[in-house]
């Protein structure tokens, strides 16, 4: 009895025992808001997060395809937002969420191939090559990137002259993947992932 009741109160393998409909809620929230903020887009850095959470319980639970989905109707959303929901850009932010969302079902694919050792920056790596594919074939003509969310704050990006637009969704996904190790990864608040998300905040 003791032995089972302590296996209902420990957290998830992948962070807090937190469910995925909420993770999912907290992220589409934080990006909506994110996106409509931009004036002040200081929710973009963290919003991802939660879905790099859900990403973590996709393998653990084997409910792959369900958390997929619940990714791609987040970015949908949030990407939606981003057009201030002009649902003339329906199309273009369906299109854009299945590729963001490839990312992490790519992540899945890989982890499932080569266990633990593969790392969340892998998303980051698929996320980018994803806007890059979108910006090469400049289609959808009205896409977005990550970066376009902290446009209106030009004095951010002052050094994306060096790194390219696409070094600022760089930026933003790691201060997204910093916070998801600072507090959803273990369980608890880790201080130095959590001290690497303010520095690069």
């Amino acid at each position: 009895m003791a032995k089972e009741s302590k296996k209902k109160k420990s957290p998830a393998k992948g962070g807090y025992d937190i469910s995925p409909w909420l993770l999912f809620f907290i992220a589409t929230a934080l990006l909506i808001a994110g996106w409509l903020m931009k004036s002040f887009p200081l929710l973009i850095f963290v919003a991802l997060s939660p879905l790099f959470a859900l990403s973590e319980k996709s393998h653990s639970e084997e409910k792959f395809w369900t958390y997929a989905e619940l990714i791609l109707i987040a970015l949908t959303l949030s990407l939606l937002a981003g057009h201030i929901f002009q649902l003339g850009h329906l199309i273009s932010a369906i299109t854009q969420a299945i590729g963001f969302t490839l990312a992490f079902v790519g992540y899945g694919f890989v982890h499932q191939s080569l266990g633990p050792r593969v790392g969340k920056f892998t998303i980051i790596i698929f996320w980018l090559g994803i806007e890059y594919i979108f910006l090469k074939l400049q289609w959808p003509a009205d896409h977005l990137f990550l970066a376009d969310a902290v446009d209106l704050k030009s004095n951010w990006l002052n050094w994306t002259f060096h790194t390219g637009y696409l070094g600022a969704s760089l930026w933003i996904l790691l201060v997204n993947l910093f916070f998801y190790l600072a507090i959803f990864k273990e369980g608890r608040i880790i201080g130095i992932w959590l001290a690497l998300f303010l520095v690069s905040l």
